[in-house]
């Protein structure tokens, strides 16, 4: 499991409780070649689970972004694949799922499949596809339940008792917040982790037992155990620690942001700030009636693209793009046009594309053409790092978004023109 994904879950475990949407997207899982050498990108979509975990369903794509087969969304999926060419996909509606609904990908299309050993092999394909996660979400489970060990190998002082209580009290909600997490945000099956806790305290048993048969002196195999004890003890107050450092980090942020309203004068007519700490972070500005975006803002790097263009919209108008690159605004793997000016990325999140532009030269009299609105928004930017500008067109809410800071921009991302409807 990519590390990326297991620090996620940690910090789910660690900070439930603020939820926001997000828009849809998607995680490359492998690239595929078919019997007739075609290649096919293999990948997880997620649409926003908002309190719950992101729906997700298998999408493969060909070399020219349609779609040649696709699941439906389910709460999560695993992929068990044998041989470069082919796949077990397994999907899962819910926490306390067991049998899966089952796949073959193979050749760029699915085909359903409910063998009896293909049934038992999706009982634990979950495993199979994120055992690091599952580890962890079995010892962040167990490791309250050492205290009672740890009390018994060591003598009781006022300091552990207090400490044992204050632990003790803690475990109802430690384990409130470990349930919420992994059966509802998180896309872990909780059978998995009962019989991976169950196979956990087994074993222990019988290592303790095997070591009292084979002549282990008591003393010895009590020090084992109150070192194991007192390690998953760590973890339990480490995960609490955590979890109470990450709630007073959200605190800290979110009483630190501030929306406010700021005077304006033509080309606008509104202007909505966010501030961090005092500083601005993001800037909403609304065009006049009478102003059009092109003519404020420059927009020629985006000539023949639309807001939210599609990749055949794009090959019907323009022709096959240049390559494909890892989009930095996005962090994905996306298409890109080589254009004069610059290069024009078309991202895919799901089903909705964004247009993103990335000027050989991005200053910020580039960008913003017009004096009057780039010296109003200069003044809103920040000494030190970037912001956040989206310039509104007067009849809707989306128009140009720049990451711009005093001394240029990073990229631009087309919503709308003024030939859109609202």
């Amino acid at each position: 499991m990519p590390a990326g994904r297991l620090l996620g879950l940690a910090l789910v475990l660690l900070g439930a409780g603020v939820a926001s949407a997000h828009p849809p997207y998607e995680v490359p899982e492998r690239v595929m070649t078919d019997r007739s050498g075609r290649t096919l990108h293999v990948a997880r979509s997620y649409v926003d689970g908002i309190f719950f975990t992101d729906p997700v369903k298998l999408v493969v794509r060909d070399e020219k972004d349609q779609v040649s087969a696709a699941t439906e969304y389910e709460r999560s999926l695993a992929l068990v694949c044998p041989r470069p060419s082919s796949c077990w996909v397994f999907q899962y509606s819910h926490a306390f799922s067991v049998l899966p609904s089952a796949w073959r990908l193979e050749d760029g299309r699915l085909a359903a499949n409910s063998s009896r050993w293909l049934l038992i092999l999706g009982v634990v394909a979950p495993l199979w596809d994120a055992p690091l996660a599952y580890l962890f979400a079995t010892l962040t489970l167990l490791a309250p339940f050492a205290m009672p060990a740890v009390s018994a190998a060591s003598p009781r002082t006022r300091t552990k008792t207090v400490l044992l209580i204050l632990g003790s009290t803690a475990i109802v909600p430690y384990l409130g917040i470990w349930f919420y997490t992994v059966a509802a945000l998180s896309s872990l099956s909780l059978p998995v982790v009962a019989v991976m806790s169950g196979i956990s305290v087994y074993s222990l048993r019988r290592l303790a037992g095997a070591a009292s048969r084979y002549g282990v002196p008591a003393a010895l195999r009590q020090r084992t155990a109150a070192v194991v004890a007192s390690v998953a003890l760590g973890l339990f107050a480490a995960v609490i620690a955590g979890f109470v450092g990450i709630g007073s980090w959200v605190a800290w942020q979110s009483s630190g942001v501030a929306f406010e309203d700021v005077p304006v004068r033509p080309p606008l007519v509104n202007a909505h700030v966010t501030r961090r700490r005092g500083v601005v972070v993001e800037v909403f500005a609304r065009l006049s009636p009478e102003v059009r975006l092109d003519d404020v803002v420059n927009l020629s790097l985006f000539d023949g693209f639309d807001a939210s263009m599609a990749r055949d919209a794009a090959e019907r108008r323009i022709g096959p793009p240049s390559s494909r690159w890892e989009d930095p605004a996005y962090g994905m793997n996306a298409i890109y046009y080589e254009r004069p000016e610059g290069r024009v990325s078309l991202v895919r999140q799901g089903p909705s594309w964004s247009t993103v532009g990335y000027p050989r030269e991005c200053r910020v009299d580039y960008v913003l053409k017009n004096r009057g609105l780039r010296d109003q928004i200069l003044q809103l930017a920040p000494v030190e790092g970037a912001m956040q500008v989206n310039i509104l067109r007067s009849n809707g809410p989306a128009g140009l978004t720049v990451n711009l800071r005093r001394g240029g921009c990073a990229h631009l991302i087309l919503t709308a023109r003024d030939s859109d409807p609202r």
